[in-house]
């Protein structure tokens, strides 16, 4: 089961119709999840994006990059970004940074760059009050760079998107009830607009503490999960990984798995975060990091070249040196 190429998520924000506390911007997804985070390999715009003579904000961060703001004819603010050295020098095609219906259709947009890799962009809203977004940079210590790394660049999450804050409507007790899968399957609800086909997965995060897993090939994260190791344990339940295991006869945490041996290897992302009670984790931007995949997994996701395997007969002695790594 080879997993190659862009594999881009649907990120959506969600919280209980009695919780309406946000306690991380929008943009701190954004870095979390992605690393281009606003770029993608697109037009400009289709037809019919804002009406007759709308403003338009423009910033060049540098030389070679533009970025275009608008109000889109849906109350959405729009963006598009060119760069001479992406896409072949072509513009991009657009994509909102925030829900439909906050600003009038056309209203104006202001936007600076603080330096080369910050973005801040403002707007006045319908419920006249200042809105704003911000666009942080690239995250190098962020999910899509961890799984760039360990599949050797052979994945990306090109394409990911965060979309939310989005009331749910369920309130928190009731939200508790539901199993998995509906947790996840009420977030998604909350977002009609969002084609999830069009992504690889789905992970819900939810502004309260509920629930922290994955069923179906999605994921959900609780403030409890917005830590590197344990988001990139769960999706990797996404590319279709079980946990890791030991040949011993217990699990490291029966409460979770009960499996013999399970989350005992100490030196693997889908042992997360018992590791047989090894810590081969570190502190990151993003928490706890940490460790990487094991060699079977990558070997099953298509990621280990076939000149870096060999295979030793049983009964056939063998004696030299295997680059594992650079």
């Amino acid at each position: 089961m080879s997993v190659l190429g862009p594999t881009p998520f649907a990120v959506i924000l969600c919280k209980c119709s009695d919780q309406p506390q946000e306690p991380q911007s929008p943009g701190f997804f954004q870095a979390f999840f992605t690393e281009t985070q606003w770029a993608g390999a697109f037009r400009i715009s289709d037809p019919n994006m804002a009406p007759p003579g709308a403003p338009v904000a423009v910033v060049a961060r540098k030389a070679d990059h533009l970025d275009v703001f608008w109000a889109g004819n849906d109350g959405a603010i729009w963006t598009n970004w060119w760069d001479a050295n992406a896409n072949n020098g072509l513009w991009n095609t657009a994509f909102r940074i925030s829900d439909p219906n906050v600003v009038p259709p056309g209203a104006g947009v202001a936007a600076v760059a603080r330096h080369a890799e910050h973005l801040d962009v403002f707007w006045a809203d319908d419920f006249r009050q200042i809105g704003t977004n911000y666009w942080p940079g690239p995250s190098p210590q962020g999910l899509a760079a961890y799984w760039r790394d360990i599949s050797y660049g052979q994945v990306s999450w090109d394409g990911t998107q965060v979309f939310g804050w989005r009331t749910i409507g369920q309130n928190l007790a009731s939200f508790k009830q539901l199993n998995r899968p509906q947790k996840i399957a009420a977030c998604m609800a909350a977002f009609p607009e969002v084609n999830f086909g069009n992504f690889f997965s789905v992970i819900v995060i939810d502004n309260s503490i509920s629930d922290s897993g994955s069923a179906g090939g999605k994921t959900i994260l609780d403030p409890g999960g917005w830590i590197l190791s344990l988001a990139a344990h769960e999706t990797g339940h996404n590319y279709g990984l079980d946990h890791s295991f030991d040949d011993s006869q217990t699990s490291c945490d029966p409460g979770s798995d009960n499996r013999p041996g399970a989350y005992k290897d100490p030196w693997d992302i889908m042992s997360a975060r018992c590791f047989a009670g090894q810590n081969p984790m570190f502190t990151g931007a993003f928490g706890q990091s940490g460790p990487g995949l094991n060699a079977p997994y990558r070997d099953k996701l298509g990621w280990i070249p076939s000149n870096r395997n060999y295979s030793v007969v049983a009964g056939n002695a063998f004696r030299g040196i295997m680059t594992l790594a650079d």
